[in-house]
């Protein structure tokens, strides 16, 4: 039990979330100036993002909005910097809030995914993250689907996606950002979504007892990525429970 939280907070990649590199919310971007009022908080908006100060953005955002409501442009860049600050009950809220008027924006939708996440509301994010799949081809979030269902301990459907993960041909190509603690310290790695899904399948497998399905699905995972710390570790306990 200890090490399947272990797993999943791992693998869901919380604060921050794991991300792709394709498919990583955007930045907010820099929106064209405004004369009054206006242009002077634009001015500090600007100058905050080029030092990475989210917090001054945010309050120069809101005092755009302030002056003038109509400027609705704002309200996802807004949205995209609650979330890049780990604001999730904010980004989920004004995330959605956005999508009644725009219910086919991918990036809302993967903002409020991971926002749903960040919460622990993990079947609300599920139907965010099932959208995303309809909408685009990449393995990614069939892999933070079937992580997701494999702490809701849905098997079936976790093994589902794991099966068109590896049936992908691009699936080596995408990473996802995991954290593995090597010797008492937090690393990051960048792994391809193909070997990080073999290693779901060899957890399910070890949970299950199906030791042999286990050992294949790591040893390809390792193929894929020699380094992979968490199929690593996962073929340590496989060793540990697997024996005679």
């Amino acid at each position: 039990m200890i090490f399947r939280f272990l797993f999943l907070a791992i693998a869901l990649g919380f604060s921050p979330l794991a991300q792709s590199q394709t498919s990583k919310p955007a930045k907010p971007p820099v929106k064209p100036a405004s004369t009054g009022p206006v242009a002077t908080q634009e001015k500090v908006y600007r100058s905050a993002m080029e030092l990475n100060d989210l917090e001054q953005a945010t309050s120069a955002v809101f005092q755009i909005l302030a002056i003038n409501p109509a400027l609705t442009n704002w309200k996802d860049t807004l949205c995209l910097l609650y979330h890049g600050r780990g604001l999730y009950y904010q980004s989920h809220k004004l995330a959605s809030e956005i999508l009644q008027k725009k219910p086919d924006d991918v990036t809302l939708h993967e903002v409020r995914a991971q926002a749903l996440e960040g919460l622990g509301r993990y079947p609300e994010s599920l139907s965010d993250y099932e959208f995303l799949i309809a909408k685009s081809n990449l393995s990614i979030f069939r892999y933070k689907t079937a992580a997701l269902q494999y702490m809701l301990q849905c098997f079936g459907e976790c093994e589902k996606n794991i099966d068109a993960i590896i049936a992908n041909p691009n699936s080596d190509k995408e990473v996802v950002g995991l954290q593995v603690e090597v010797n008492g310290t937090a690393q990051m790695q960048e792994v391809p979504v193909k070997a990080a899904a073999l290693n779901i399948r060899a957890t399910i497998a070890i949970d299950m007892k199906r030791y042999t399905e286990a050992e294949i699905a790591l040893n390809e995972a390792l193929k894929i990525y020699p380094d992979f710390g968490m199929a690593l570790q996962n073929m340590e306990r496989l060793k540990s429970v697997a024996q005679p």
